[in-house]
């Protein structure tokens, strides 16, 4: 599930709130002889943890090439005997055994990432024993509204104002449809925060999320959107969180901009309905929040409808491509993909296939190396 490079998996170990608090959750649920699943594993950190805590075996899913270093890691260590590496998407994996605990760290700025919350839920539904432990047990979403200027200037300034004095809205307009990860502090909060809701994994199944609160503005500001973060509970009395004001965490927080900033004094209310839905690999986000003047029955000062899905910079047939009775056909990458898979398939070498690519794509194959790097990818990927 890794989507790092090897910078930011330093990063991620060395981040004590973190790494402390899987230790912690580890320590806690994985007894001696315990089996784990590990979902996302990179540089093996926590299948390392696993074993020091007694684990009797380690299935430690990764489709990311750091999945071959992490097993020189375990072998240096002593425990490569002890953890069974697996290169595919754990959707993918059959074990032989259930097993005693599942724990990921497979998070983005916001736990709704990527396809996260379907992969634990098929984790626990296949591979968990009934009572088994999941690492994480649970998130809790909160949100406030934000007051901050120079956030909102970074979204909005290149296009408002140019040297050129060009009209540059359309992009405007493209950029505050936006989310973005900043770094939040607790003065750029301009109501109390509030939870939207979250995940149990021990229950959890639908990827998608929706939310609808009022919030009262504490002060008089400058209104800029909206602020998320999340609080996880690896294991009972073991969490962390990323709420503004804490230790900062790799996670950073989540921005998403109103089109313009809006006065609003104290005692004002803000309504908001967030919604996130999973399409595919990515999420998309819709965010309607409108300032209301003294109160919940007034007139709004400013109302907003945003998505993400205004923020692409898509033209109508690509729009058309993504609804769900579209038709599609393969593009000239998806044939070659599809060679390559349908050869992988068929037990050919790596070289067969490359010769039979360039053949077929001799238009973007100058050179036969060129079609064996492109196999050789998409092998490493997809093949075993």
């Amino acid at each position: 599930m890794a989507e790092y490079d090897l910078d930011v998996f330093g990063q991620l170990i060395n981040d004590p709130v973190r790494m402390g608090a899987y230790d912690r959750a580890l320590r806690e649920v994985v007894k001696p002889g315990s089996t784990v699943l590990d979902i996302g594993t990179g540089t093996g950190i926590l299948a390392l943890l696993a074993c020091r805590y007694g684990a009797r075996r380690v299935h430690a899913v990764e489709v990311d090439p750091i999945i071959q270093t992490a097993r020189a890691i375990a072998a240096a260590n002593g425990m490569g005997d002890r953890i069974e590496f697996h290169p595919i998407d754990s959707t993918q994996l059959d074990l032989d055994e259930r097993v005693d605990v599942v724990v990921s760290d497979i998070y983005g700025v916001l736990p709704l990432h990527r396809r996260r919350i379907p992969v634990l839920a098929d984790a626990r539904e296949r591979l968990l024993k009934p009572g088994g432990a999941m690492i994480p047990l649970r998130e809790q979403l909160w949100l406030a509204v934000v007051s901050a200027p120079e956030l909102h200037r970074v979204v909005t300034e290149p296009w408002a104002r140019n040297v050129f004095g060009f009209d540059m809205g359309a992009a405007r307009d493209l950029a505050a449809n936006q989310w973005r990860r900043v770094e939040l502090e607790p003065a750029q909060l301009a109501s109390a925060p509030v939870t939207i809701g979250g995940f149990d994994h021990g229950l959890a199944s639908s990827p998608h999320f929706t939310a609808t609160v009022q919030v009262p503005v504490l002060r008089d500001a400058e209104l800029n959107g909206l602020g998320m973060w999340f609080d996880s509970e690896l294991a009972p009395g073991v969490a962390f969180s990323n709420a503004p004001g804490n230790p900062p965490l790799i996670y950073g927080n989540g921005f998403f901009p109103w089109p313009e900033p809006v006065a609003a004094e104290k005692g004002d209310t803000v309504r908001i309905r967030v919604r996130a839905t999973l399409s595919g690999e990515q999420y998309v986000w819709a965010w309607d929040s409108a300032v209301l003047a003294g109160g919940v029955d007034s007139r709004p000062r400013a109302s907003f409808r945003q998505a993400t899905l205004l923020g692409m910079a898509l033209a109508s047939d690509e729009l058309r491509k993504l609804a769900a009775d579209h038709v599609a056909a393969l593009n000239p990458e998806g044939e070659m993909a599809r060679m390559v898979l349908e050869g992988l398939a068929q037990g050919a070498t790596l070289g067969a296939i490359a010769h039979a690519l360039r053949e077929a794509f001799s238009d973007r194959f100058r050179r036969e190396a060129d079609a064996l790097a492109h196999v050789t990818r998409l092998s490493a990927r997809y093949g075993q």
